[in-house]
């Protein structure tokens, strides 16, 4: 009780730094840089103000992505100390190595898929100690998992996902395996969409469309049974 009436009674500052505190893992720090692993999305939007990431988004959309990516991979938001984030794309970096080992670099704006923005991620790199890189590494070695199961499409899948209220987690899990696959592309620009993968993205876009098409009338139902219990 006492805990609760101290939480509630907490200023600005003090909930924010309890939010970090709790909600992040805290990988590196030094005089330039700290390097934070975000848990909740709470701290998640917190260390990603200024930034365009999806995983520290508002609402539920924030939530979702950041427990797809979390669950697939080690999430890491690398902060340069005294930069801001709406002046310079590279004050706040995000780095999501999946559990196979391919890494995807954000700026501050987006995922870093042309090769001249792959140039600025080198330079920005390069600047980067190696007590740094080694803690990410030894931190992504401790958390490391099992790839989990990707989420079929097909209507039955839609169907239990919705009942669980997961839904939102499978959509935003199949946008995360059709922009960000394990497999590397055989061109220099490793991050780029390639065509196959338009290809793909494509192709599954119009299963899922299909298959919510197709499902529409038992979502519909469900959703009247979901709204008559809450009546009662």
């Amino acid at each position: 009780m006492e805990s609760n009436i101290e939480i509630n009674n907490e200023g600005t500052k003090q909930k924010e730094r309890r939010i970090k505190s709790e909600g992040a893992e805290r990988v590196h720090e030094d005089e330039k840089w700290v390097v934070v692993r975000p848990t909740t999305i709470e701290a998640s939007r917190i260390y990603g103000m200024g930034c365009r990431w999806c995983t520290s988004m508002k609402g539920d959309s924030g939530s979702a992505f950041l427990d797809t990516f979390t669950k697939t991979g080690g999430l890491y938001y690398i902060l340069e100390k005294g930069k801001n984030p709406r002046k310079d794309r590279f004050a706040k970096v995000c780095l999501y190595k999946k559990w196979s080992g391919r890494e995807y670099w954000f700026d501050t704006i987006a995922t870093i898929r042309t090769k001249s923005d792959s140039v600025e991620l080198e330079n920005f790199k390069d600047k980067l100690n190696q007590e740094l890189i080694k803690n990410i590494n030894d931190d992504w070695e401790t958390i490391k998992d099992v790839p989990p199961k990707e989420f079929n499409i097909n209507p039955i899948s839609l169907i239990k996902s919705y009942i669980n209220n997961t839904l939102l987690i499978h959509i935003t899990s199949l946008i995360r395996k059709w922009f960000y696959p394990d497999a590397i592309p055989k061109h220099d620009n490793i991050n780029a969409v390639t065509t196959e993968q338009v290809k793909i993205i494509t192709k599954e876009v119009f299963i899922v469309i299909v298959n919510f098409i197709v499902v529409s009338p038992i979502l519909l139902i469900v959703y009247i049974i979901k709204y008559i219990k809450k009546l009662f």
